[in-house]
């Protein structure tokens, strides 16, 4: 039997329902194709709501089971308010509750022994291990949405937990990260009774005080000295970049010796409290966890991206051998960079399962600074994952950067007129498609503006139809382009680029550490870039 209905003569409520089923690249073309179905997309609000969310990147979190949750209208009246916001740069910050005086000594609360931590998790917190004041400091950025009694300001308040370190006897804290959406709260300190080991916690961030409930071991004991070091002086054992993802945690043991730093890169399941990864590489490294089996590392040294598959690849016999050759995937950098240095990030989870929306994890980007030349290379991960996903497994060769960056990733770098101003790279770290960046003119350390680089390529459509309005406070308003300032105006990727608001820290403070997150960013003040008048953090929250 012929049927002579078409889409059109559907009755509205069965059109709505087969448009929802649309992904929004097929909403924006029904937009086009006639009246009715621009009229019913741009009205029914959980169409628009739909678009809403891939604007601003997110995903919807569904309620909880028999709970009404957030109606769709006040998430959509949310979502277009942090739009408006981020595109006019209108910024609510935090204060200065979570930062705290080096100098002049304040004696009520002395800074002696502080050691400041960027936690990746599933977002990204700041942890202020204090040794004075017996306790552990963590402060994560404000969630968007949540819908916190008192409005916009009770929304941009930073969360906040303590924990005392008198739950941790064992000695020196030596590094500590979160995983807040998990609960997950580790402590690395070193195994008193084994030299140049170390141990790490797994506890319970609201319960510090015993081993964390999914947690098969409550301790977590790795570290083998006398391979890592191969024999030579040996000054002491470091735990750093720590990765939190679902039951998984990275991180890098490094032991720098008199005549070189080494480095082992491990993946556990800390669930099952069992060692799935770990390669030795005779040079300072960096990394980050792509996804559920897939981790990318490179170094200073090299000029390729390394991408292995953690729970593929065996642990080699030899950790001294030729590791790179284990790689499943080697991406030539831009020839004309060198010093590459992949920033930490999270895979984005929301917190729990009560706000509305969160950052869509699948629109996430790696970020690869280049300490010699001042420029950052954007790459959005469903570029590597679609390498991954093509290559040829009996081939290893390197893919030439003309074959896979120019495409598909972004280049960041001031033109030569304003090379000289200063901007940092090696201190920001991505959110989802986000990342924020410090831009300073003139040499100036105190004050600058911040920068925001989104490769949403929804978002990037949307701001070609609603031109951005610069920050009211923004310092540098007549660097009216920021597309030809860092040299991105002729790129293939799309992306979008926002003015956020002035940062001037003050008198002799370093230059924050900008963290992306949901509603907008972090900044963190610590040691790590030069001496800072203050420790802490500020969250800027659009």
């Amino acid at each position: 039997m012929s049927c002579s209905l078409s889409l059109l003569s559907l009755p509205e409520d069965l059109l709505v329902h087969v448009l929802g089923h649309c992904d929004v690249g097929d909403l924006f073309a029904c937009k086009q194709v006639c009246r009715r179905l621009e009229q019913l997309t741009t009205h029914d609000v959980y169409l628009q709501y739909k678009i809403e969310l891939a604007v601003n990147g997110m995903v919807d979190v569904p309620s909880p089971s028999g709970e009404a949750g957030m109606p769709v209208v006040e998430r959509l009246g949310k979502l277009r308010e942090h739009r408006e916001r981020l595109r006019t740069g209108t910024f609510a910050d935090s204060g200065f509750a979570h930062s705290w005086q080096q100098w002049p000594r304040v004696e009520s609360m002395p800074t002696d022994g502080w050691e400041t931590h960027l936690a990746f998790g599933s977002s990204i917190s700041y942890v202020v291990v204090k040794p004075p004041q017996r306790e552990i400091s963590v402060c994560a950025p404000p969630v968007l949405g949540l819908g916190l009694p008192g409005g916009a300001d009770s929304e941009a308040r930073m969360r906040c937990w303590s924990v005392p370190l008198g739950v941790f006897p064992e000695g020196e804290v030596v590094a500590a990260s979160v995983d807040i959406a998990q609960d997950l709260l580790l402590v690395v300190q070193p195994a008193v009774e084994m030299c140049g080991h170390v141990m790490v916690h797994l506890r319970s961030l609201e319960g510090p005080c015993g081993p964390h409930p999914q947690a098969a071991q409550p301790i977590l004991l790795t570290g083998d000295p006398e391979q890592l070091s191969s024999g030579l002086p040996i000054r002491r054992a470091v735990m750093s970049h720590i990765q939190i993802h679902e039951n998984l945690v990275a991180w890098i043991y490094s032991a720098p010796t008199t005549y070189c730093w080494i480095c082992d890169i491990e993946v556990w399941d800390w669930k099952a409290g069992r060692l799935l990864w770990r390669r030795q590489f005779g040079y300072e490294v960096s990394f980050t966890l792509l996804d559920s089996r897939h981790i990318v590392v490179t170094g200073p040294i090299t000029n390729y991206l390394y991408v292995y598959d953690f729970l593929k690849t065996p642990e080699p016999a030899d950790r001294s051998s030729d590791n790179e050759s284990q790689h499943i995937l080697l991406l030539k950098l831009p020839p004309s960079e060198r010093e590459p240095h992949i920033q930490e990030s999270s895979i984005p989870a929301p917190p729990s399962s009560s706000v509305p929306f969160w950052t869509d994890p699948a629109l996430r980007i790696v970020v690869v600074a280049f300490s010699s030349t001042r420029a950052a290379l954007l790459i959005p991960y469903n570029t590597i994952a679609a390498l991954i996903r093509t290559r040829q497994p009996a081939l290893k060769e390197c893919i030439p950067w003309d074959n896979w960056g120019p495409q598909g990733t972004l280049l960041l770098h001031l033109t030569g007129k304003q090379y000289p101003a200063l901007w940092m790279t090696r201190h920001c770290y991505p959110y989802g498609s986000r990342v924020a960046l410090m831009y300073f003119e003139e040499e100036s350390y105190f004050e600058g503006d911040a920068i925001i680089y989104d490769l949403n390529p929804w978002a990037a459509r949307y701001a070609r139809c609603s031109p951005h309005a610069a920050s009211k406070d923004a310092l540098y308003g007549a660097l009216a382009d920021l597309r030809v300032a860092f040299r991105t105006n002729g790129a293939v990727l799309p992306h979008a680029v926002f003015h956020g608001p002035c940062m001037s820290p003050g008198f002799a403070q370093a230059p924050p550490i900008l963290a992306m997150d949901q509603g907008g960013f972090t900044a963190a003040f610590t040691r790590k870039i030069f001496p800072s008048r203050f420790l802490g953090s500020i969250s800027y929250h659009a």
